[in-house]
């Protein structure tokens, strides 16, 4: 089961879900929220992709930590604590990412990796570069 469409800092349209960026008046970046009802790994790391495979990207952005560790209450074992989801969760893709797609549309998608490698892919926004 994939995850839920994220919102972008543009406006999305349709089912399925699509958008258009025209570079010449987008300074960028593509900022993508990942929703709060997404399944994320906390102890992981999320990343935006373009191209038709999440799995397999044309192109991986830049991850961050999808939580945090946070330590047992005391008293407590050395190791006592769990990955906390990190609240607000936002990947970007640069405009010059975006720029070597140009005339092209591009699925775009977020993915949560697990440290196992294990990949959940969301639901894909439609891209008309131009």
């Amino acid at each position: 089961m994939a995850n839920p469409v994220p919102a972008l800092n543009v406006k999305v349209t349709g089912s399925p879900a699509q958008t258009e960026i025209k570079l010449a008046k987008f300074p960028g970046p593509l900022r993508i929220s990942i929703p709060k009802s997404a399944e994320v790994f906390n102890d992981g790391v999320v990343y935006a992709t373009l191209g038709d495979d999440p799995e397999n990207p044309d192109l991986k952005g830049d991850s961050i930590p999808a939580g945090a560790w946070e330590e047992g209450q005391p008293p407590k074992e050395p190791d006592e604590g769990e990955y906390v989801r990190t609240e607000n969760l936002v990947v970007e893709l640069s405009a010059a990412q975006l720029k070597k797609f140009a005339g092209q549309t591009v699925r775009m998608y977020y993915a949560a990796e697990a440290t196992s490698g294990l990949i959940i892919g969301s639901e894909p926004v439609s891209l008309k570069i131009s």
